[in-house]
């Protein structure tokens, strides 16, 4: 029961947390995200040294700083935003001559774990903060989150309830395509109604079927996040990535589907786009 209560708490909190973001300033937008970012990264190295792999710590994180900030800048100045992109090309330059001179036993394990969350962690962070005010469209990205929310809530009540068939138990044991199947039927018919929401009103998504299209792939994508920082943390035997969230983990455990839907969501949405405009 206290497990419970500190997991509701938590998940509340953090809940409240990023949807703060989306109706507070530009700079503190940046600031909680920059700190999530941070985490994340640390969370993922951590769980690459537990694989074997050396990641360089201050490397890696010093090209997800540069990078996020980078993106961040592009609506008030392009020329520092360049700025720091061509700082963060010289960091992943220096990434690879520092591990000439560590002399660790694998190096392009090394190197791997060091720029991988670049990919998988910076990249979706900074597409978040573009998308939301260099592309004014922080209503779809706050979408993003509470469809996510809503069909992992839905895909564990259902999955309790009718769960018979396990959907990757090599990687997810308690995942089952009971839970799948039914959460992304539910969620993506609720996804409808996000058009008689005026909030949510945007030149591209403006009939029914679009929203269930968009929920559809985050669904999708969202899943296929969460497994693949399951297969991660599976192989290094680690219940979670973090402690940041009591009785959540950390903050890989808690936007793992993110880090998947959110890029996956931005290509629906702009070839939508490209569609209704011609």
């Amino acid at each position: 029961m206290r497990n419970l209560i500190t997991r509701t708490i938590t998940g509340i909190v953090f809940i409240a947390l990023v949807v703060s973001t989306f109706f507070l300033p530009y700079y503190d937008f940046a600031i909680i995200f920059l700190f999530f970012t941070i985490v994340a990264v640390i969370e993922f190295l951590n769980i690459a040294k537990k694989s074997g792999a050396k990641p360089q710590y201050f490397s890696t994180i010093a090209i997800a700083v540069l990078l996020f900030t980078a993106t961040l800048l592009i609506n008030l100045s392009v020329k520092l935003a360049f700025s720091l992109y061509a700082l963060a090309i010289l960091a992943v330059l220096a990434t690879f001559i520092i591990e000439l001179y560590r002399k660790e036993e694998n190096p392009l394990a090394n190197i791997a774990a060091s720029l991988l969350p670049q990919c998988w962690i910076v990249a979706p962070f900074a597409l978040c903060g573009l998308w939301m005010f260099h592309l004014e469209s922080a209503n779809i990205v706050l979408a993003i989150f509470i469809i996510i929310w809503l069909y992992d809530t839905l895909a564990y009540c259902m999955g309790s309830l009718f769960g018979q068939h396990r959907l990757f138990e090599r990687i997810s044991p308690k995942k089952s395509w009971e839970g799948f199947i039914l959460s992304l039927i539910l969620t993506s018919t609720i996804s409808a109604f996000f058009v008689k929401i005026s909030y949510f009103d945007n030149a591209i998504f403006t009939n029914s079927l679009s929203w269930i299209g968009f929920a559809i792939v985050i669904i999708i994508f969202s899943t296929f996040g969460d497994l693949v920082e399951s297969l991660f943390k599976r192989s290094v035997n680690v219940k979670d990535s973090g402690s940041i969230f009591p009785g959540h983990g950390g903050i890989l455990d808690r936007l793992d589907s993110f880090f998947f839907a959110l890029p996956a969501a931005f290509c629906f949405w702009m070839l939508l786009g490209m569609m209704v405009n011609g």
